[in-house]
This record gives C-alpha cells, structure tokens and sequence, in this order.
C-alpha cells in the first residue's frame, strides 16, 4: 500500500506572509491587504539591519511585484481556481535526507 498526501491552498487561504531578518531573526508578520510599509524603510525594522540598496535594488522590486501580484490573485475573479501546492511532512523528510 501506498500513501500519498499532498496539500494545496488557494490565494484566498493565505492571510499573510512572514520576513525573517539574517541579522537578529526577528520575524515580521504582514498580513494581507497590506501596503508593507515597512519596505520603504529598506531595513529591518528590529535591528536596523539594511535590506536593500535603495530604490533601484532589484530584488525590492521582485519583492513588490509579488506581493502586489499575490494580491491579484487574492481578489481577481478567474474562469478556473488556481492553488499552490505545499511540501508535505514526507516531501520535506525527503528532502533532508537527500542534503545529507
């Protein structure tokens, strides 16, 4: 016998998202809708640890235009469901086992 467990959530099943700082670990929970000002500080708002490299740092934009894209799909109408599927206990034991 064989056992399968997969898991899917939708857009609308995720609330919010969580930033976790390299410097001091302090984790920062923004829940959805969320203009995620805190972005335009560039730095961590615990430790001050700098994130980004000002405006013109590309990986602020891919940080913004996922969360604006990621609030699309949260309130965007489609003619079909669309959900994403999660690693599972199996699937992340695995995957351990493998980087051993």
């Amino acid at each position: 016998m064989t056992r399968e467990m997969q898991i899917f959530l939708s857009p609308k099943d995720i609330i919010g998202i969580r930033f976790e700082c390299h410097g001091c670990h302090e984790r920062i929970n923004v829940r959805f809708p969320s203009d995620s000002k805190f972005l335009e500080e560039f730095l961590c708002p615990h430790c001050h640890q700098q994130w980004f490299q000002g405006n013109f740092d590309t990986r602020l934009g891919t940080i913004r235009s996922f969360l604006n894209s990621f609030k699309d799909l949260r309130i965007k109408e489609f003619e079909f469901d669309i959900s994403f599927e999660i690693a599972s206990p199996d699937d992340l034991q695995a995957s351990s086992r493998e980087e051993v």
